[in-house]
């Protein structure tokens, strides 16, 4: 029974912690006012920067012949077509900011003619479906350029690697041919303060003996 539990804990343990390292990209209602209303839905985006963010969303919305502007801190995109939304002309109110290093928040209100599409109704579920598709699919394209730099980096860092370890190689053989070097002219020097104190003794026994020639010679009358 004792087993029985502790691997249902191990396994509740294991199951919180793959949901916790999951980054589930999902649109919810937004309490936050965008445009003038607080009929908004908000969601996350990952690894990306305001400025992308917007410029991206800018692009989709020409996609549907929206007139992007900015107003103050709002993307406001009028005279769109999102057939989706059905055959009105919307205006799309949009903000993102971000909330730290790899996570923003985008807010986004969808008017309808004079009305806003409210999250809890049909209209709001394709609304929601709309905004998840490009906030996963930017999460996606921009994760996947961050993966790209991190692999560049990590290549970077593996060939420079290898060629430390080349350069180790190559200086290991040096070593070894100049300690073997070292100890050959060592061993050269030796013989030859061997040699030079040979000279010597010889020299002076040379001097000795040039000096009893000529004594030898002087003598000779």
């Amino acid at each position: 029974m004792k087993i029985h539990k502790f691997f249902l804990a191990s396994f509740f343990c294991v199951l919180a912690f793959v949901s916790k390292s999951q980054k589930v990209v999902e649109v919810t209602a937004s309490s936050e006012v965008v445009g003038v209303t607080n009929k908004s839905f908000e969601t996350i985006i990952y690894n990306s920067t305001s400025s992308d963010i917007e410029k991206a969303w800018r692009e989709l919305m020409k996609e549907y012949d929206g007139k992007v502007k900015k107003s103050k801190r709002d993307l406001i995109s009028s005279s769109t077509m999102i057939p989706l939304f059905g055959s009105t002309p919307q205006n799309i109110y949009f903000r993102t900011y971000e909330l730290n290093d790899s996570t923003s928040k985008i807010i986004v209100a969808i008017e309808v003619g004079t009305d806003y599409i409210d999250p809890s109704s049909a209209k709001g579920e394709a609304a929601k479906s709309f905004i998840r598709t490009f906030a996963f699919d930017h999460s996606k394209t921009k994760t996947n350029a961050k993966l790209q730099s991190k692999e560049r980096e990590n290549n970077q860092l593996t060939s420079k690697k290898r060629q430390l370890v080349r350069e180790k190689e190559k200086l290991e053989k040096n070593l070894k041919k100049w300690k073997e070097s070292i100890e050959e002219a060592e061993l050269k020097l030796k013989e030859n303060i061997a040699d030079q104190e040979k000279i010597d003794a010889a020299i002076i026994k040379s001097e000795e003996a040039v000096k009893t020639t000529q004594s030898e010679l002087n003598s000779i009358r």
